[in-house]
């Protein structure tokens, strides 16, 4: 206790002292008019900013409220004079059991404060206290540091080889006392097997483990790992990082992230804390240490599972109208980052045109979100900030400590859903086949992309549904067909059920859409396991992907900011469902695996790096085709299309109003909507010169320039329909190129892929709709076709028994075909034979 006002009437406003920057707990008593406590509440209060730095000094006296607080190994109590004879102790665990209890009589008390021992209290364990007189009532916390049990258990079984993978896991979290929840959590593993699982994700609920630094009660979570030892089934060890508002002790609580107007309530309009914060850091690396030591001797261990920061699909909660973070560690973080690319406060003030008198004085800046880019070099400043700490707060900092005690364990990241994901996987020391990323909604509309990136580096993915429990059947199928669309190696999947295990006993059962979903989810899950590790047959198309338009247009660092959508949609719906996605950061040698490359006019902003990366590509007798404004953008802030020139492009560029125009290609007219107009110069002579669309060559490839308009730059995007518009002209410009058409379907909302194994083949056929509601149920019918099937002597296998078997039939020219009715959000897996 720092400070206590005294007795004061309902109706009256109470001034609190000043306080310093941080997190500080307020009881508050209600009183009759007799004066006995009849009511208790603590409020939580966040001091965001303040002048004050130090804590004012507890003034307790004999006229002051009944108060309490811990001092090492002894509980020390304020007793005011108007207490009676006696006062009880009662000290519960938090789950209300029972620890101890005493009363102390007071006549011959005079010692202020009262001094009650702790030495009873086993160490890892925390109480809470409540502390009653007749009249006056307190409650406190109290812990005594260390481990409880003492012991770690016995998980070692001596000949037994270790585990160390898995095809589908469970996902759950050892909430609440075993003694309750076993049962439930016996059940999970006795019918994991009907849903094709073969292993657990078991959260560790921190809160519970640790309500305060230093406390550790691993009583419980000690059961349910033996649990699953006992039962020989492989698990991981999950939940050791928690951000959240009440995923981490309460003592270390107050170095909450803040947005740019300093509101703290970032996550489900509560607090979460700041990735710089030092205590976040330190109890983190804290009980992964201590967990690893506790746990790894079990086979069973396969790994260790972190959610990334700890929070809910990110490390920093950005939004496109908000960013983070600002929060006071951040803004000290930032000025170290500052001093040492300046040497000092007069060099910054020149680059950003700025004039801070002292490093202290800096602040990061805010972001324009009305202009179209912020490409100032002080906002490039703060996102090569937020660069460092993304990986060197979380993915480097904790597989060093999994590197130094478990070596050979695999670990798995939580960083899909956290935005530029590729800067994550460069930084990755370890060896990719023991490294994984895994996702928190595989079925979104972006999983393809980040999955994609992932596959470069050779990282396994693990994919799962956003909802929990895992009861939308569309849902399902869209991270079905997300996680396979690039083949099977390297794939797992998780269904998660975060909740109470006891939930497998008194809900599941009489859940309607969980037992359809699971129903379809087992045959799945038989069918994948079934597969070779094949891989996705190229479509010989990469596609740009620029983290400068995450970095400096759309500014959040979210899953859902992540550019190439009206191209993901608009390939699909071509039949070039799965193109490689490539960056300024990823390797040439990727980039090099396509024929042709399509820039995209949602990659607005071109770096150096990324001209340098094109160049190398068309020198190698590539192809590049851009859209419309792809590329407008320097990190120079010029506007200007400056790769033109450098890749050998003498125009003069002019942005125009969008306006229909008619483009003729090998006799055929299309319609596009432009938006600018090249006006070629000095004597330049390009191959293709159109009203809509230019061609030219550079080193050994080509360069052709759609001059249209997409009109779809966000995270959601639609078909461009049409026989005669942008996307015909795109598609018609890529297949001439090279691209390749593995499965084609007469309706652009079905998409196809193929996969192979040496010479087995697979295909995938899906109506992907996200995490979308369907806006119908009808059936569709639609016709695929398989173009690189020379022969017609193939047959189709079904995977999944529910699925309909397809009739084939001969469409033109000897091709094979078959028909299907799909309803959105369905896919269908079957093998190609022979």
């Amino acid at each position: 206790p720092l400070w206590a006002s005294g007795l004061k009437p309902a109706d009256s406003h109470v001034a609190l002292p000043h306080l310093p920057r941080g997190a500080w707990w307020l009881l508050v008593k209600a009183m009759d008019h007799d004066g006995v406590v009849v009511q208790i509440k603590h409020l939580f209060l966040n001091v965001i900013e303040s002048t004050i730095d130090t804590i004012p000094q507890w003034a307790g006296n004999e006229n002051d409220t009944l108060a309490a607080w811990q001092s090492d190994n002894q509980l020390l109590v304020n007793v005011p004079s108007k207490t009676q004879s006696s006062l009880s102790l009662v000290f519960n665990k938090l789950d209300g059991t029972t620890l101890h209890q005493q009363r102390i009589n007071l006549q011959n008390k005079s010692t202020k404060p009262l001094v009650v021992s702790l030495d009873w209290l086993s160490p890892g364990i925390t109480a809470y206290v409540t502390l009653k007189s007749q009249q006056d009532e307190y409650r406190v916390l109290v812990g005594k540091k260390g481990h409880y049990p003492a012991i770690k258990p016995d998980l070692a079984m001596p000949g037994v080889k270790p585990v160390t993978r898995f095809a589908i896991t469970e996902n759950m979290t050892a909430f609440g006392p075993y003694a309750k929840q076993g049962p439930g959590f016996e059940a999970t593993l006795q019918s994991m097997s009907e849903r094709g699982s073969d292993a657990v994700t078991l959260g560790l609920p921190r809160a519970q483990v640790t309500p305060l630094e230093g406390v550790y009660d691993w009583s419980d979570y000690d059961q349910y790992v033996t649990t699953l030892t006992k039962h020989k089934v492989p698990f991981l060890l999950n939940g050791l990082v928690g951000a959240l508002f009440d995923t981490h002790p309460m003592d270390t609580w107050g170095q909450w992230m803040q947005t740019d107007d300093r509101d703290i309530k970032v996550w489900r309009k509560l607090p979460t804390v700041s990735p710089f914060s030092d205590r976040f850091i330190n109890v983190s690396l804290q009980i992964t240490r201590h967990a690893i030591e506790r746990y790894k001797d079990t086979p069973y261990l396969v790994g260790y599972n972190f959610s990334n920061h700890g929070g809910d699909s990110f490390l920093f909660h950005d939004h496109f109208d908000r960013i983070t973070d600002y929060s006071p560690q951040a803004r000290a973080a930032f000025r170290l980052f500052l001093r040492e690319k300046y040497s000092n406060v007069q060099a910054l003030n020149t680059a950003w045109g700025t004039t801070f008198n002292a490093w202290d004085a800096v602040m990061p800046v805010i972001p324009d979100y009305n202009s179209p880019v912020n490409l100032h070099p002080a906002w490039q400043d703060f996102n090569a900030f937020r660069l460092k700490s993304y990986s060197g707060n979380t993915t480097e900092l904790f597989d060093k400590i999994v590197d130094e005690l478990d070596p050979s364990r695999l670990v798995v990241h939580y960083v899909a859903y956290s935005g530029p994901v590729e800067y994550i996987y460069q930084k990755v020391t370890r060896d990719p086949s023991r490294w994984m990323m895994c996702d928190g909604g595989g079925e979104h509309h972006t999983m393809d992309r980040l999955a994609g990136l992932a596959g470069h580096y050779g990282f396994p993915k693990r994919s799962e549904s956003h909802y929990v429990p895992p009861a939308k059947l569309t849902c399902l199928k869209g991270v079905f067909t997300n996680n396979l669309r690039y083949g099977t190696k390297d794939i797992s999947f998780a269904l998660v059920w975060n909740s109470l295990p006891s939930l497998r006993l008194s809900h599941y059962p009489k859940n309607e859409k969980l037992i359809e979903s699971m129903a379809w989810w087992k045959q799945a899950m038989e069918a994948y396991k079934q597969m070779p590790p094949t891989s996705v047959m190229s479509n010989d198309v990469a596609v740009m992907l620029s983290w400068e338009d995450m970095f400096y247009r759309r500014l959040a660092w979210r899953w859902y900011a992540l550019p190439g959508e009206w191209a993901r949609t608009n390939l699909g719906a071509m039949g070039i469902a799965n193109a490689s996605w490539v960056s300024a950061i990823t390797p040439q040698k990727i980039w090099q695996q396509s024929k042709v490359l399509l820039a995209p006019d949602d990659a607005t902003i071109w770096s150096d790096q990324m001209v340098q990366q094109v160049q190398q590509y068309l020198n190698a007798g590539k192809h590049l085709v851009v859209l419309g404004k792809s590329g407008q953008y320097s990190l120079d802030g010029s506007d200007d299309f400056a790769w033109v020139q450098k890749l050998g492009g003498q125009f003069k560029v002019d942005l125009i109003k969008s306006t229909p125009t008619s483009v003729r290609v090998d006799q055929q007219n299309y319609t596009v909507s432009s938006v600018l107009k090249l006006t070629a110069k000095d004597n330049f002579k390009p191959m293709l010169q159109t009203p809509g669309m230019v061609q030219w060559a550079y080193g050994k490839g080509t360069i052709t320039w759609i001059l249209g308009d997409t009109g779809q730059t966000g995270d959601m995007a639609s078909i461009d329909s049409g026989e005669q518009n942008l996307a015909a002209l795109m598609r018609d410009q890529l297949l001439t190129l090279g691209a390749k058409v593995h499965v084609s379907s007469s309706d652009p909302r079905v998409t196809g892929y193929m996969l192979e194994h040496q010479d087995k083949r697979y295909v995938l056929i899906s109506y992907y709709i996200s995490m979308r509601k369907p806006k119908h149920t009808e059936p569709i019918p639609t016709l695929i076709t398989l173009p690189q099937m020379r022969s017609g002597n193939w047959q189709l296998k079904s995977l999944i028994p529910s699925q309909p078997e397809p009739q084939l039939k001969t469409v033109s020219n000897g091709q094979k075909g078959f028909m299907l009715d799909m309803t959105p959000g369905e896919c269908l897996l079957y093998e190609v034979l022979p």
